[in-house]
């Protein structure tokens, strides 16, 4: 679809993360994918073909083959917060601070935290 829009636009997964929100799931049960959209401007056709410019027009396909193999790369954020004590506990606080600036009781976040 982007591929097709004035202007054609790349496509480009920056990132996909799994996690689990059923607490006694096997795998991760929720996935975030990060999909970047790049216009691609080219120069108008020039039907009477005076321009030796061509329309550039992004390759679907070798975009989906890049796209695949990033997904591929699935990091389950459970397993690397649950391996890194110092990275959980950053991004605790990063969370709290985010949730009090939006104005929820951040105590009340620690307390659910716990619980998980």
């Amino acid at each position: 679809m982007a591929v097709k829009q004035n202007p054609p636009s790349t496509v480009e997964v920056k990132s996909v993360l799994g996690y689990r929100v059923e607490k006694d799931a096997a795998i991760t049960d929720l996935v975030s994918v990060a999909v970047r959209f790049t216009p691609q401007h080219s120069p108008a056709e020039d039907p009477s073909q005076l321009s030796k410019t061509k329309k550039k027009v992004p390759d679907e396909c070798a975009l989906a083959v890049k796209a695949l193999k990033r997904v591929s790369k699935l990091a389950d954020v459970d397993q690397i917060l649950g391996g890194d004590k110092a990275l959980r506990d950053s991004m605790f606080e990063k969370m709290k601070l985010l949730l009090g600036t939006a104005r929820y009781d951040m105590d009340a976040y620690a307390v659910w935290d716990a619980q998980q």
